[in-house]
């Protein structure tokens, strides 16, 4: 589904209206920040190719990625060896810990998620190269030349959650919206259905006592 027709759907469920498409896209990114993207768990489709940063020497923090929303479960951040491209994996500590246990200069050994950075520790020396992956947020759905992952993997979401903030704030019509709360119930529980069914396929499986 691209946005053309997500407005003509839209339109079609909230009575044949056609005079939402301003009012569509100043939702969309509404919901796309305060709903899809604010979840406690975020869905496999988000999850990001391998990126790297680095460090700063004499300097324990580094910016979040711009569209970082989370780790992901079970995954740390590495350090690149420069010569050998071999990748360390980094301790996640709370940053009081890791004040407390390292507090010197040097090859960071552990990192903490702090405000809208990464603090590693001990304190950088030099510039270290830094993997990692970590769930990001999607194009702008809004947008209509967007390769949107929601609309591709979730469409029933984005209708569902979009339709009801229209009947409940726009047209003002209870007995949609609560319909459409209903929808939206039912298709947040199929992506978490699927979500978990993922996660089951990329954990090991032990056959003969071999992991």
């Amino acid at each position: 589904m691209d946005k053309a027709d997500l407005v003509k759907v839209v339109g079609w469920r909230l009575g044949d209206r056609e005079d939402m498409a301003d009012r569509i896209d100043l939702e969309l990114d509404i919901l796309q920040d305060t709903v899809l993207e604010a979840k406690p768990w975020h869905p496999w489709f988000l999850e990001s190719e391998l990126a790297y940063a680095s460090t700063f020497p004499n300097e324990r923090r580094v910016p979040l990625p711009v569209d970082f929303l989370g780790e992901l479960e079970e995954s740390h951040l590495y350090l690149v060896e420069p010569t050998t491209l071999q990748q360390k994996e980094l301790v996640k500590k709370d940053a009081d810990v890791g004040l407390r246990t390292f507090p010197y200069i040097g090859t960071p050994i552990a990192y903490a998620i702090s405000g809208l950075y990464f603090q590693f520790f001990p304190k950088p020396d030099d510039a270290y190269p830094i993997a990692m992956r970590y769930y990001a947020k999607d194009v702008r759905i809004s947008s209509a030349t967007a390769d949107s992952r929601w609309m591709k993997y979730a469409p029933d979401i984005v209708l569902a959650e979009l339709c009801l903030a229209l009947a409940s704030k726009h047209i003002k019509d209870p007995e949609a919206a609560q319909g459409f709360a209903q929808d939206a119930q039912v298709a947040w529980k199929r992506l978490y259905d699927k979500h978990v069914a993922m996660a089951e396929i990329n954990q090991p499986r032990s056959l003969g006592g071999n992991t």
